[in-house]
């Protein structure tokens, strides 16, 4: 190999080359960006990103701005009036266009045969008598309760619209947003000295919070994973020069692979962000392997020892990059988008790490050893006494080789029982950490307001002006009526909700008013009057024709399965009762409420047996043997396989991010057993099948770089697991855990099953 290898044989020219290619596009590393829009946060939550998609189809042209305020009684002089200073308090911000609220939004009145719009509430009309009337509106008008009050009658909603745009410029748009967020709240700070509570929630404020947090939780794992590198590095190699080495070929690489990334306009994303760190770690474990064959050979006295390192882990490491790249290739087949494009990007990553090891970065090392001021010292323990623990570790497996397997096959027992209680869950609060304002809103509107999840029922009438005849009308309120009765849902709204409130307007709010009208003549007064004033939620409730209803059912979080079964259920009760001529669609929105869970356990499913299936073949290639591929797959599976197994004894959901965990890990971790393997079977040929002798012997020169490879893993990952965002800490954890899993299994499994399979 090193003779066919013009980084070896030329290392000064292809260095030269290389940084020539390279040096000329270092300035477009400017352009990798972070993205974090809401659109992209919501990409992996099907039920929040069918009520976002609501919003913007009924305010596409403004900025929303949603303020949920805490009196101690809404429906008191004093609670009115707090609305009111409240909402007059952003009127002179810039972009303000509007503020919808309990005082600053009006109601339909019948005046003579027409309507009049009059305030839902005023400041000159307080008396006991009116305020129990609006506590009374606001409670039985579907459009006012839980959307613009809240049912415990202290909790409210003020509506914001701006006419704001921002830069398109990460910095500066981080910068305006920032601006944004901190003069909203500095508007609401002097109500808040008056006990008054508020969360606050808008795109601009949950992209700049996702934002602000992505470059915070970067700079801590930037500077803890340098000092946790130089901590291993300095365990391992003993040696600043080795060090200073890996770390210029760590910079080249994550140089190359972030140009590669700004080629594919690839961006930064809460889905991704642990992509580079995690392509860093692996070009690590790469490097250890080589410097510490080299630095060994030079201890040994070799003649050429960059050349004999060369030879010694070029093939394991071929294939051990190879089973990587294809742990990552596999997530590019998944049906969850952010998984498929994280395993896209990290295939080519891994394939840019492995000619960067084996190109310029062996031309990098080439160079520094023909200087002696910069050759690195051997500083590596003896022979004699590093063998040591490795002939007592061997011994030790020896003799308990049975009861370690039986020790693990009990695990597995405890493993699959743990299989059977994972869970998904891709809400998006999941996403944010429990302090999150965003989350705590979240929250709030669920247990306060009656959920945030939407569910769009579409119904054809089958003809023009089908949805204004009085059977079609009363059809939708008879739905309205049953699906009320439906554990879970809060809210239902509907064509014919909307012409019973204008009945109950023109009846002027008399008892029993609430109702569809009697006669069709009715509904065509009530219908050109909507037409005439805009009415916000008619393009919401039907379509231009007045030929298709959309049911809009509105319901809290639940369970998954819990909530398909109620979607099903009502879908089913919509069809039973569908007048002759009406067909029911709601195939779409059941396909990606279906695709938002069941496709993560499936995505999970596929991804591993996919990986499994793959390596073994790459492995049975590589050493042309079923047993040994079998060891290196047993003993690489289980320690995946109980990580797995933890999200579900530890109750951890699987998610967009989590479920990658499984191909990944076991990709990585495959790595250490196929050069343990590799060299044990080499080796083996020298001690006449001495499995004693030539495992002592592997556990010797491989058992180092194995350990510091898993430990710098271990410490990467555990890095990862203190992030903000509880998606990326599980997967930290969950990653540490597999890598110290697997770090056991090489040491104390392999052997064992070695001695086993020889017996």
């Amino acid at each position: 190999m090193k003779r066919r290898n013009p980084f070896y044989r030329y290392p000064v020219w292809s260095l030269l080359a290389t940084l020539v290619l390279i040096l000329p596009f270092v300035g477009l590393l400017r352009q990798l960006t972070i993205n974090s829009q809401v659109e992209i946060l919501l990409s992996g939550d099907q039920r929040n990103y069918q009520s976002y998609r609501k919003i913007k189809e009924v305010i596409s042209t403004s900025l929303p701005i949603f303020v949920s305020m805490k009196v101690e009684d809404v429906f008191t002089p004093e609670g009115i009036q707090a609305i009111h200073d409240v909402s007059e308090a952003f009127h002179d911000m810039e972009g303000f266009l509007d503020a919808k609220s309990l005082t600053h939004s009006y109601k339909p009145v019948r005046s003579g045969m027409s309507f009049d719009m009059v305030p839902l509430a005023t400041l000159d009309k307080l008396d006991p008598d009116t305020l129990e009337k609006l506590r009374d509106y606001c409670h039985q008008n579907p459009l006012v309760r839980n959307i613009m009050t809240a049912t415990d009658n202290q909790h409210c909603i003020i509506w914001l619209t701006f006419n704001r745009v921002f830069s398109t410029q990460p910095q500066s748009r981080s910068r305006e947003l920032t601006q944004f967020d901190q003069e909203l709240h500095q508007r609401l700070k002097p109500f808040e000295s008056q006990g008054i509570e508020f969360r606050v929630i808008g795109v601009p404020l949950v992209e700049n919070e996702v934002y602000s947090t992505i470059i915070r939780d970067s700079r801590k794992f930037l500077i803890l994973s340098l000092i946790g590198m130089v901590v291993v590095f300095g365990w391992a190699f003993r040696s600043l020069k080795a060090a200073i080495l890996i770390g210029i070929n760590l910079l080249l690489s994550l140089v190359v692979i972030a140009l590669f990334f700004v080629g594919l306009r690839f961006e930064l994303t809460v889905f991704n962000l642990i992509l580079l760190p995690l392509l860093g770690v692996i070009h690590l474990t790469l490097l250890t392997h080589l410097y510490l064959a080299f630095l060994g050979e030079m201890q040994s006295g070799e003649a050429d020892p960059i050349g004999r390192a060369l030879e010694v882990v070029w093939r394991s490491s071929a294939f051990a990059s190879l089973t990587t790249l294809v742990s990552f290739a596999s997530l590019a087949f998944s049906p969850v988008d952010p998984v498929a494009s994280f395993g896209k990007l990290g295939a080519i990553g891994v394939a840019i790490l492995f000619f960067i090891t084996f190109g310029p970065g062996l031309s990098v090392l080439c160079v520094a050893y023909r200087l002696p001021r910069l050759r690195p010292h051997p500083a590596l323990p003896s022979g004699s006494s590093g063998s040591m623990w490795a002939e007592r570790l061997v011994q030790w497996v020896s003799r308990r080789s049975r009861a370690i397997l039986l020790g693990t096959l009990v695990a597995t027992i405890g493993i699959i029982i743990g299989l059977t209680q994972v869970r998904t869950d891709v809400r998006i609060e999941e996403f944010l950490a429990k302090t999150s304002p965003t989350r705590q809103m979240m929250i709030e509107m669920n247990e306060v307001y009656g959920g945030m999840n939407i569910l769009q029922i579409s119904i054809d009438s089958g003809e023009k002006f089908g949805i204004t005849s009085l059977d079609f009308l009363r059809y939708l309120n008879d739905l309205e009526t049953q699906a009320t009765g439906i554990e879970g849902i809060t809210g239902i709204y509907s064509f014919a909700q909307v012409i019973a409130m204008m009945n109950q307007v023109w009846e002027k709010e008399k008892p029993g008013s609430l109702r569809i009208p009697d006669n069709g003549f009715t509904v065509t007064l009530f219908v050109s009057a909507l037409q005439s004033q805009n009415f916000p939620f008619m393009a919401t409730l039907c379509d231009q024709d007045l030929q298709t209803a959309q049911l809009i059912i509105r319901t809290r979080n639940m369970p998954s399965d819990r909530y398909l079964k109620l979607v099903n259920d009502l879908i089913s009760l919509v069809k039973d009762k569908a007048p002759e001529g009406a067909t029911v669609s709601a195939q779409a929105t059941i396909k990606s409420l279906l695709e938002a869970d069941r496709r993560i356990l499936q995505s999970q499913t596929d991804t591993a047996g996919m990986t499994v299936v793959i390596v073994f073949l790459l492995l049975f290639l590589l050493w042309r043997s079923v047993t040994t591929s079998l060891i290196s797959m047993v003993a690489n599976i289980l320690p995946v396989a109980l990580v797995i197994s933890l999200t579900g004894w530890l109750n951890i959901p699987l998610n967009s991010i989590t479920i990658m965990v499984g191909a990944i890990a076991f990709g990585i971790a495959v790595d250490d057993s196929v050069h343990f393997l590799t060299y044990f079977r080499e080796i083996k040929a020298r001690y006449s099948g001495n499995i004693h002798l030539a495992l002592t012997d592997a556990f010797h020169h491989k058992g180092r770089p194995i350990f510091f490879t898993s430990l710098l893993l271990i410490i990467i990952f555990l890095l990862l697991g203190l992030s903000s965002f509880p998606p990326i800490q599980h997967f930290g954890f969950l990653g540490a855990t597999a890598f110290l899993s697997a770090l056991i299994s090489i040491f104390l499994v392999v052997p064992a099953l070695v001695f086993q399979s020889r017996k």
